[in-house]
């Protein structure tokens, strides 16, 4: 496993893509972030992270993001902030209850997988219903959240 992970790492300077699946991680290496801006694809599919570093905002040109068979229990918000440039999420088969509402911001995704997930958030309906019907649900979700706030503000 070492041998891939060093070559892995070598070979996402040229390629701009990462590949750290079946590596048992339990956190995101802190070489990962060095690549930063310059990464368009990352796979940590098939480890045992259970969330990702707040700093993953440096990561803002990614463009895939493969998270699947994990044990993740939540994600920063930083990625429906700053990662506006995904088009392809794959969360599934993680242990998430709740999504970030910022996700609402990822407008470019064209592919955004979240099942098998145990959601409280999220109906199973609007998870089989794709992409497009999520953002659409996580954008309402967070404008009745700030029009309740709002009300309240003015009372």
């Amino acid at each position: 496993h070492n041998l891939r992970y060093l070559r892995s790492l070598f070979d996402a300077r040229h390629t701009h893509s990462l590949d750290l699946h079946d590596l048992k991680l339990l956190r995101m290496p802190p070489e990962v972030l060095e690549l930063g801006w310059s990464l368009l694809a990352l796979y940590l599919n098939n480890n045992e992270l259970t969330t990702l570093p707040i700093c993953v905002e440096e990561m803002s040109c990614l463009q895939t993001l493969h998270l699947h068979h994990n044990r993740i229990t939540r994600l920063p918000p930083t990625v429906g902030l700053c990662l506006t440039e995904l088009t392809d999420l794959d969360i599934t088969f993680n242990e998430m209850t709740r999504l970030p509402l910022e996700f609402g911001n990822l407008k470019k995704l064209k592919r955004f997988e979240v099942g098998n997930n145990p959601w409280d958030m999220i109906a199973d309906e609007t998870v089989g219903q794709g992409t497009k019907s999520l953002i659409r649900f996580l954008q309402a979700v967070k404008e009745s959240i700030h029009g309740i706030l709002d009300v309240q503000d003015m009372a």
